[in-house]
């Protein structure tokens, strides 16, 4: 897959959620997984072995470009049929078999937690995800649980069984692989769990997590900075005060919106940027998120030119959906009105 189109799908991802820096690599994985089960429901609907590749080839589905389709249908009738007969070999001799349907294991680990007080074990969500009431019809795996059962009952009274290395869970079946942790989903490694030397992956992402801490932290210092010298310079009066973000400057009460000496954020900010727009009454609450589509003054929008320090903003995400739009035209009054369409929006905000 093109670095390109990941890069894509993470912008698209974090202008609809809010993720720390450091889980990228969790999000491309998540994506990844969701790609390969798309790509399997494609082949399930639209291929056929038994026909011909002269009968398919001219059929694409609706989601799949013509050329690609061409190609798909040749590995699929080629390389691919060898290695989907061995997955179903070894499918069909796979023993531990998920019983909960979509449910990821974090939602029911979640869930366990909440009817048990406390985080289940990884032997107790084994046996609630990976068997029928405790049964399972692999006799290895039989003897496996039966062992996990009779160790649970040695946890001295009023102990639990933590996760460990040497955990109920660890001692039936058997040592964790490097990289990953069994019961715990997608993407988390050892070090997560049991605090050993992380991977550079861990590393990378602990540290972006802090440094998103950080620089949250000095945001309010900021605007508590900010604060503190409105009311020096006004007496000590801080009932009238307008707060706004460290990155947006404080204009006066007969300042115009737009005009050249209100905003220091042309530099910032450029054609593609994805963006926090904010609300002209109250600008530290962020309206919604969207795309810098032009900064060029003699932009139209609604029939009406941007003019200076204005931009257009393609919204994507609302977020306060009543925000009256600075300028409405159409039918779009509210930012709610606006998603998927054009605004103008001054730069400043």
């Amino acid at each position: 897959m093109p670095r390109v189109y990941k890069d894509d799908m993470f912008a698209l991802v974090l202008q609809k959620f809010d993720f720390c820096a450091g889980h990228k690599r969790w999000i491309l994985r998540s994506l990844s997984k969701k790609w390969r089960n798309w790509k399997a429901t494609v082949k399930r609907d639209n291929f056929d072995s038994d026909l011909p590749i002269e009968e398919q080839i001219h059929s694409p589905p609706d989601r799949v470009q013509a050329d690609q389709w061409k190609e798909l249908i040749k590995y699929w009738h080629g390389d691919a049929k060898k290695v989907s007969d061995k997955n179903k070999d070894s499918r069909a001799g796979q023993s531990t078999i998920y019983r909960m349907g979509k449910t990821p294991l974090a939602i029911v680990r979640e869930a366990e937690a909440k009817n048990l007080g406390h985080d289940p074990s990884r032997a107790h969500l084994f046996l609630t995800c990976f068997t029928d009431n405790g049964k399972v019809s692999d006799e290895e795996l039989r003897k496996k649980i039966e062992k996990m059962k009779e160790l649970s009952k040695q946890v001295p009274e009023g102990e639990l069984d933590s996760s460990s290395l040497n955990d109920v869970f660890s001692q039936a079946m058997g040592k964790e692989k490097s990289g990953s942790v069994r019961m715990y989903g997608l993407g988390v490694c050892p070090s997560d769990v049991w605090g050993e030397v992380p991977s550079s992956g861990t590393s990378y992402r602990m540290s972006m997590e802090w440094k998103t801490e950080l620089d949250k932290t000095n945001k309010k210092l900021e605007k508590l900075s900010n604060l503190y010298l409105l009311s020096r310079t006004n007496g000590g009066n801080t009932s009238n005060i307008l707060v706004t973000s460290p990155n947006i400057p404080i204009a006066s009460p007969n300042q115009q919106i737009g005009s050249s000496t209100s905003f220091s954020q042309r530099g910032r900010v450029k054609v593609g940027n994805y963006v926090n727009f904010k609300s002209v009454a109250n600008p530290i609450n962020v309206v919604g998120k969207g795309r810098i589509a032009s900064m060029d003054p003699s932009t139209e929008i609604g029939g009406e030119e941007l003019g200076a320090n204005w931009c257009e903003i393609h919204v994507q995400v609302p977020i306060l959906w009543d925000e009256h739009l600075m300028r409405p035209y159409g039918g779009l009054k509210t930012v709610g009105d606006a998603i998927g369409t054009p605004i103008a929006w001054p730069i400043s905000l």
